[in-house]
């Protein structure tokens, strides 16, 4: 075959590659490139794209083998680093990622995507100044891309740069008025303004686009001032907002210098000692994506998690430690469950729900005699009005005061060890404070 030949073939092989890559069909598109590397193993187009073939297979460490190979034959190629990046914030290599996106802009500096995929992995590695530089970057070369308008402006929110944002999250929405999620996001902004008439309006607009948005339709109530306190948050609610928080849960908690697992996990282990119980039948009530798990399985003989959301149950089996995991509401899990348990835990979690008195009664049923529940609330300051002893917030949760906490404790035959005030996590530039509870189950007289 001639040199001409050779180029033709290689060619032809290439374009039917692409064209079926194109097409999803992705075995036959590797075939292809395999082929064009027969005549030209140093072809680094062929290369890069057997890399994305194998990403978009989810053999993400194959695609960074081949990606580097690519670059080792032709380091001029500022897609491959882009598309490396992404690799590798697959497996969870953000500084090799970080990297791999600055080459991509350093050969080419007006590389949109290669900004903005660098804002989303600082993002990941709370580098949220740096994420937000190049996320102004990317609006900067890309002003109709609604997506970078949107990064940019949940960036100044989280920054506290609030004011700022709202007009950000405007052009994100004036760019794609459809997109619920941008929506949503700026509800939250002005929501953490007091701006609730605005924010009302905001999720009304959600429900005119998609009229069974459960988080819609629990922040118009929120928003309406003077409206009726429910006894709870829908159970729609919480589903679609932890089936979609699941993936960044961690993370998030993380920012938020999240430490209510690591204080009633001690809270836990104190009580095992004190009951003299090594081994305890727990069950995690909200259990999330399991983050409770190892502080539970050290006094745990057999411990059981419990959620509403799906993906949530999804991230504690990946995590481990249960030895089941049900799908319920914690309430209705509870009812019918007489003398199963020791312990009843549940972090941040209850505060899901305004009137806790059958929350705590089934509790009691499901405990064994001198069993405990520990539990966290966010507190309500006494001078605060409220009917009834709790109030719903801006945040979309249910604050609760001390006396009224106590007296449906001890209305459902419980004693209350302790009750501490704490700092639960941050949001934005505030504190949140609530109450650590230890309470133990009475021993009936009869």
């Amino acid at each position: 075959m001639t040199t001409n030949e050779s180029g033709a073939c290689l060619a032809d092989y290439l374009n039917e590659g692409m064209e079926l890559h194109r097409r999803g069909e992705l075995t036959d598109a590797e075939e292809q490139y395999q082929n064009v590397l027969k005549i030209d193993p140093d072809h680094s187009d062929a290369l890069q794209l057997l890399g994305v073939v194998a990403a978009q297979l989810g053999n993400f460490s194959l695609a960074v083998e081949r990606a580097e190979l690519a670059i080792s034959k032709d380091p001029n190629q500022p897609v491959t680093y882009n598309n490396l990046g992404n690799m590798l914030v697959e497996l969870d290599r953000f500084d090799d990622a970080i990297d791999a996106y600055k080459n991509a802009i350093h050969l080419r500096p007006d590389y949109a995507h290669a900004h903005q995929n660098l804002g989303h992995v600082l993002c990941r590695v709370d580098q949220l100044l740096d994420a937000l530089q190049a996320y102004q970057t990317t609006t900067e070369l890309d002003p109709e891309n609604p997506d970078a308008w949107d990064a940019y402006a949940d960036s100044l929110h989280k920054i506290g740069r609030t004011e700022e944002s709202v007009e950000a999250f405007q052009r994100a929405i004036d760019l794609a008025p459809e997109r619920v999620p941008f929506l949503h996001r700026l509800g939250a902004a002005l929501r953490s303004l007091s701006r609730l008439d605005e924010a009302a309006s905001i999720y009304h607009r959600c429900l005119e686009l998609k009229p069974t948005d459960p988080i819609a339709k629990h922040f118009v109530h929120v928003c309406q001032v003077g409206a009726p306190t429910p006894e709870r948050v829908s159970a729609e609610f919480v589903e679609k907002t932890f089936d979609d928080f699941a993936e960044s849960f961690d993370t998030v908690l993380s920012d938020l210098k999240y430490r209510v697992p690591e204080m009633l996990g001690e809270m836990a282990t104190t009580f095992a000692q004190q009951h003299g119980a090594d081994r305890l039948d727990v069950v995690d009530l909200g259990c999330g994506t399991g983050l409770c798990a190892e502080a539970l399985r050290a006094v745990s003989d057999r411990l059981t998690g419990v959620d509403l959301s799906q993906k949530m149950l999804d991230k504690a089996a990946e995590r481990g430690g249960y030895d089941e995991l049900v799908r319920d509401e914690l309430t209705t899990y509870l009812e019918g469950r007489s003398d199963e348990f020791d312990l009843a835990f549940s972090a941040d979690t209850l505060m899901y729900i305004g009137d806790l008195r059958a929350t705590f009664a089934a509790a009691a049923d499901a405990l064994r005699p001198r069993g405990g529940l520990i539990f966290s609330l966010e507190s309500l300051d006494d001078e605060v009005n409220s009917d009834h002893g709790y109030l719903l917030n801006a945040s979309g949760r249910f604050q609760h005061k001390k006396a009224v906490i106590v007296g449906w404790l001890e209305d459902a035959g419980f004693a209350v060890d302790q009750i501490e005030s704490a700092r639960l996590r941050d949001e934005g530039r505030e504190s949140v404070t609530g109450y650590l509870v230890v309470a133990t189950r009475q021993q009936n007289d009869n």
